[in-house]
């Protein structure tokens, strides 16, 4: 999937419609706590590959993906956990602060108007 074809994707999908999440297909795995793999595995663990390769087959991974976005700036460290939209609770810190300071450049050099 192209950056183009993700962005419009989201575009579409907004995180607050719950309707995307009902087209997740986490949501048919038998065992949930596939997507919430232990912390001794590490990102390249085979839990969080085994979590990552539903996420990679999913037509909403970027929905879910920018509604983790949205939580990671609503909420503290405390709520990060789990598998969503394909990234770890780290990668999703580092994701969030790579965007936010991605939109401070873009604003301060009025690329934001």
């Amino acid at each position: 999937m192209t950056a183009t074809s993700v962005g419009a994707l989201a575009g579409l999908l907004r995180p607050g419609d719950p309707e995307w999440r009902d087209r997740a297909l986490c949501r048919a795995a038998k065992d949930p706590d596939l997507f919430f793999p232990g912390t001794g595995g590490g990102p390249n663990g085979e839990a969080v590959r085994n979590a990552r390769a539903w996420c990679n087959r999913c037509s909403v991974w970027a929905a879910c993906l920018d509604d983790a976005m949205h939580q990671e700036g609503s909420r503290g460290p405390g709520y990060r956990y789990g598998i969503r939209g394909g990234l770890t609770a780290k990668e999703r810190a580092d994701e969030y602060k790579r965007r936010k300071r991605t939109a401070q450049a873009s604003s301060a050099t009025g690329g934001g108007r």
